[in-house]
């Protein structure tokens, strides 16, 4: 498996985007993925020239968000999740948010694994469903 950073104009933009709709209830399309703010970043990662995974997040001065992450079905509970997010929290930071669905309880306990804890919630953040905000908090970290 390889990890690598998206750029601005990669052949890979529409197999990104044809992911994140395959796994994704707010997937974004290609011209989202192609045009994201300098802010942000975009992990793929690929198994023999496929895309079998993608990461998002917004970098802003010393907090990071997590938009997306998705694996391929077939590709899934074999570690690319995990070497993604990895990838993601080895950037300087002091706190990381997130939300996710409050019934997904694979991916509560995938984020428990790493550190985050439920911070709160947002209401109807996911076409009718309520999302559970998940923070994890870095010492020593500062912009």
């Amino acid at each position: 498996m390889k990890l690598e950073y998206l750029k601005k104009n990669d052949p890979r933009i529409p197999s990104c985007a044809l992911l994140e709709k395959k796994t994704l209830p707010t997937p974004w399309s290609e011209e989202s993925i192609a045009n994201m703010t300098p802010q942000g970043r975009y992990i793929v990662a690929d198994v023999n020239d496929e895309v079998v995974g993608i990461c998002s997040y917004y970098l802003v001065c010393d907090e990071l968000e997590l938009v997306n992450i998705a694996v391929a079905d077939r590709f899934r509970k074999q570690g690319i999740g995990k070497a993604m997010m990895r990838k993601m929290l080895d950037e300087s930071f002091s706190v990381c948010s997130l939300e996710v669905e409050e019934d997904n309880s694979s991916a509560i306990s995938f984020y428990r694994s790493l550190g985050f804890k439920e911070s709160g919630k947002r209401k109807n953040f996911y076409k009718n469903k309520d999302a559970i905000i998940m923070i994890l908090q870095k010492e020593n970290e500062k912009c």
